[in-house]
């Protein structure tokens, strides 16, 4: 698992030309894809900058308003120059960001497409990366295959010495009876197992558990395919 690791994260192996530049192509859509929602974001920004700037302007003529009736309930003549003077810089802002807003709702239609025109890509590229990556995992589980039979093959010996003394300790004590009770009967029906050293109890090995599943090899292969670019 180390080796294809190094190789991966490399690239050295020729035969993962392919899946690099896939890689490459995975990397560069999600960037593409989170600098376009960032100018969508800005876009929005805009939109609602416009209706801000508007309130103002409109928030100013009712205070010009106001004004004005105040000066004839009370009959003097209304100073207005402060409040003009604002109102101008208010409406030209409020122009100008209105101007803003359309540009922004023209290019939030654009940069919506384009998103999704790369977020189509992107889910091309994975499922081709998925299809290198099932590939992958069936040749390295014809290896764990190939190893474990080995590994089982090398059991043989041992466990024939349990089977044949247990047979035999049975033999000598005149309790044949006991034999289908042996280690080596509880092998064949049960499977895998292990003899605890404080009790002496058969179990299965601790890493057989289902609290095991998530072992190195597991966590190798996710952080191998997440740097190809999958999601796990």
């Amino acid at each position: 698992m180390q080796r294809l690791k190094i190789a991966a994260e490399t690239g050295t192996d020729s035969d993962d030309a392919e899946r690099i530049a896939l890689t490459e192509r995975v990397r560069a859509a999600e960037a593409e894809v989170r600098r376009l929602e960032d100018e969508a974001t800005k876009c929005r920004a805009a939109i609602d900058g416009a209706v801000d700037a508007a309130e103002v302007v409109e928030d100013l003529r009712r205070a010009r308003a106001q004004l004005l009736a105040d000066a004839v309930v009370g009959g003097h003549v209304a100073i207005l120059t402060g409040i003009d003077a604002e109102l101008a810089t208010a409406t030209e802002a409020s122009d100008k960001a209105a101007q803003d807003a359309d540009d922004a709702r023209i290019m939030s239609s654009v940069i919506a497409e384009r998103v999704e025109v790369v977020k189509d890509d992107l889910a091309a590229y994975r499922e081709t990366l998925k299809s290198i990556a099932r590939a992958e995992l069936a040749r390295l589980y014809d290896e764990a295959l190939a190893e474990y039979g080995r590994c089982v093959e090398a059991l043989r010996e041992p466990v024939e010495r349990l089977f044949g003394i247990s047979e035999v300790r049975f033999a000598l004590a005149g309790r044949s009876d006991l034999a289908i009770n042996s280690v080596a009967r509880m092998l064949r029906n049960e499977g895998l197992r292990i003899q605890r050293a404080h009790d002496k109890a058969w179990v299965e090995p601790a890493w057989l558990n289902a609290d095991s599943r998530h072992g190195a090899a597991y966590r190798d292969l996710t952080e191998m395919f997440k740097g190809w670019g999958l999601k796990l």
